[in-house]
């Protein structure tokens, strides 16, 4: 039964995070279709659905009450989130938009606008991560799981990412932390997803590309650390 059937997730989604993502249990009773990281699109007319980061699919729900959920305490929706999702229809080839009557929300996922400012960031320090894994970019975000040494109390402002360059079909950026964690003793892992920019100078290399190339680098304590994924200028620009 295709409508049964669980589509795999990036592994990040398996692991258990901490910092900034909130982790919900399953509602006991509960079955749901699919599983995937989606990001909140209010479209026309004000309809809300979520975009799947997996399967580009459109889930529409049939009634405002599904997603609260996703709703925050001024009104608004969280824009980036894994979830469960409860589908009406079969899913079968060919079809990119689903109604949708339940979700499970397993975390909200940080995010932040990238920068267009990195000259702010110089004062401020660059200090290491332990690792990045496989980032990917969908929807317009730019989604990156890594683990870094933190203070007792990180905050999400310390992270910042930044366009440095592109060429012919790659486009380049930096991964910052501006938190000194030298003698930093808690590790943490998280997936922060930033909002890349709807236009910037260097996306003018990559017209005319079928599939563009993405890469993120960050400081390594023994040298850099880079992660890289192919995605469409659609993916990367949201239009």
């Amino acid at each position: 039964d295709m409508k049964k059937m669980k589509w795999a997730v990036l592994f990040a989604a398996l692991v258990t995070m901490i910092g900034f993502t909130s982790c919900l249990s399953s509602e006991e009773g509960e079955t749901y279709d699919l599983y995937e990281y989606v990001t909140v699109s209010s479209g026309y007319m004000g309809m809300t659905s979520l975009i799947g980061d997996q399967t580009g699919y459109y889930y529409t729900p049939n009634s405002e009450d599904v997603l609260a959920a996703l709703k925050q305490k001024d009104g608004n929706y969280y824009p980036r989130a894994l979830v469960a999702l409860q589908v009406v229809e079969d899913i079968v080839a060919n079809k990119n938009n689903y109604t949708i009557t339940g979700i499970q929300v397993y975390n909200y996922v940080a995010w932040r606008e990238a920068t267009t400012n990195p000259d702010t960031l110089a004062t401020k320090g660059d200090y290491d991560f332990t690792s990045l894994s496989n980032s990917w970019v969908k929807s317009g975000y730019l989604n990156i799981p890594f683990n870094v040494m933190v203070p007792s109390s990180p905050l999400l402002e310390d992270f910042n990412l930044y366009i440095t360059g592109a060429s012919n079909d790659t486009l380049y950026t930096k991964l910052h932390y501006s938190k000194d964690n030298t003698k930093a003793m808690n590790s943490m892992s998280e997936i922060i997803s930033f909002r890349m920019p709807e236009y910037d100078d260097n996306y003018d290399a990559l017209y005319g590309n079928d599939s563009i190339v993405v890469t993120v680098k960050a400081k390594g304590k023994n040298g850099e650390l880079k992660s890289s994924s192919k995605c469409t200028l659609r993916d990367l620009m949201d239009y």
